[in-house]
């Protein structure tokens, strides 16, 4: 088997900004596995990642080569077997193309190469891809059912044999998946409609309502009278509460409050204060056309929840307006909030966030979970600010 390299395409960055902003295409979470490990499945071997240069220290180890038969994928790519198949009979030169996106190709794609010596070969079967950030929540369902019983099994959660009597199940409990030092009782689990995933160490209070599918990640926390419903896939170490519908939660994360969200995407160590509520529909019912800094506008559909970068934080009582764009280390605090559009380090909804106030807020929430910024971490951080801000001194 050939060397297979997933590489960050740079007009698929600009339209998955803000939640790849401070990490691999490839990392992403799309259903239960990222895409990576969508990759590594197929192909029984980790592909290798080609990343712009500020995130080649947190994902490419140094003197990492490529080998001369590598096939490059790009990262926006899930995997199926006839892709594959495609895949390995590319010749040197040739560009595998679906809709107009450069699929794979056989010559490293940061590489100059005059287009006249490329040659493009069109496939005409569907191929899923992440084109825009809603994608990620729009294909959850789809994944979360192929992939549950591989994803259990890694984690080595298995149906329920017991549950606790003050504990209520609706629907199969084979379809119950409930993982080591958890505390449900007074939950009621719903299986109905899909799986239930209940990792390590989580607690769930009582009165919580949770209809499947979904995954919540280990060390979380689900407060009382939680609702969660509509395929949601929660990272480890968050804490929940209020309704959440159909919505991927990265690690460390909080919507611990009242408020409502759904078909939305929430990065990395974030926190969303008590009655923060994000439209994911138009009172007309009709397309959201997204228009961002750095694509030319598209429509998602008629459902769009809140997109919401890493590190960012929404005040108590804030409203977002339909598929509202949050970026990376944003601080948000007016109570009703109508731009679409916010860039990242924006301070109070209209000023710049000062570079070392942000990693001193960063730090302090991260504390709250024993954790603190990596070197590594600090400098991306600073290539976002000064590629944001165009400061020299930080």
């Amino acid at each position: 088997m050939p060397q297979i390299v997933l590489y960050d395409d740079s007009l698929m960055r600009n339209k998955l900004f803000p939640i790849v902003c401070d990490k691999s295409i490839a990392t992403l979470r799309v259903g239960l596995f990222s895409i990576q490990e969508k990759w590594e499945h197929l192909v029984q071997e980790k592909p290798a990642l080609l990343v712009p240069q500020f995130l080649q220290e947190k994902y490419v180890p140094q003197k990492t080569t490529y080998s001369s038969d590598a096939i490059f994928v790009n990262s926006v790519i899930l995997p199926n077997e006839k892709l594959l198949a495609d895949f390995l009979s590319l010749k040197n030169n040739e560009v595998i193309v679906y809709n107009d996106v450069c699929v794979a190709r056989k010559n490293n794609p940061y590489e100059v190469i005059e287009s006249q010596q490329l040659i493009f070969k069109k496939i005409n079967y569907h191929v899923d891809i992440i084109d825009h950030c809603w994608r990620v929540v729009q294909l959850q369902e789809k994944y979360f059912q192929q992939e549950c019983e591989a994803y259990c099994q890694s984690k080595k959660i298995f149906p329920t044999e017991m549950l606790s009597p003050h504990t209520t199940l609706i629907g199969d409990a084979s379809k119950l998946y409930i993982g080591k030092n958890t505390n449900t009782d007074g939950a009621i689990f719903d299986t109905r409609k899909g799986a239930i995933i209940i990792e390590n160490d989580v607690t769930i209070l009582p009165n919580s309502v949770l209809m499947g599918p979904m995954c919540i990640g280990q060390n979380s926390t689900i407060k009382a009278g939680t609702q969660i419903y509509g395929t949601t896939i929660v990272g480890a170490h968050c804490t929940l509460g209020g309704e959440i519908k159909n919505t991927l939660i990265g690690n460390y994360s909080n919507k611990g409050h009242y408020g409502y969200i759904g078909d939305a995407y929430i990065g990395d160590w974030c926190n969303l204060g008590a009655g923060v509520t994000a439209s994911n529909l138009k009172n007309t019912a009709s397309d959201i056309v997204i228009k961002q800094k750095y694509t030319t506008p598209y429509s998602i559909g008629n459902k769009g929840g809140c997109v919401i970068g890493s590190y960012s934080k929404i005040g108590v009582g804030v409203y977002l307006d339909t598929a509202t764009i949050v970026s990376i280390c944003c601080n948000m605090t007016n109570t009703t909030i109508r731009d679409k559009y916010y860039p990242p380090f924006m301070w109070h909804n209209s000023k710049k966030y000062e570079f070392k106030k942000a990693l001193t807020h960063i730090n302090n929430w991260m504390a709250f979970k024993n954790q603190q910024l990596t070197e590594i971490e600090k400098k991306i951080l600073a290539h976002l600010y000064q590629q944001e801000n165009g400061e020299e001194n930080l």
